[in-house]
């Protein structure tokens, strides 16, 4: 068994996976941004915070939120 060809696979999925966090995350904020800038309508912008980035490059999930829901909202009868 030769590694190098095992190890080129392992790099290039998770290449494609970090790019395909990258632009979900840019298409969920982006335009949100976009948007707050134009209309101006709140003295504050919300960005997302480096702390929710860095939890969803670790999330086993490809859809980027600022909040994911909870187990328990799940349990108590709640929806997604």
């Amino acid at each position: 068994l030769d590694l190098k060809y095992v190890t080129a696979v392992f790099a290039v999925m998770e290449l494609s996976r970090f790019l395909m966090q990258i632009y979900s995350f840019g298409k969920e904020c982006i335009p949100r941004l976009l948007n707050n800038l134009s209309e101006r309508k709140s003295k504050q912008l919300i960005y997302p915070i480096f702390s929710q980035y860095v939890y969803f490059s670790f999330a086993p999930t490809l859809l980027y939120k600022d909040k994911y829901p909870d187990r328990a909202e799940k349990l108590d009868g709640g929806t997604y």
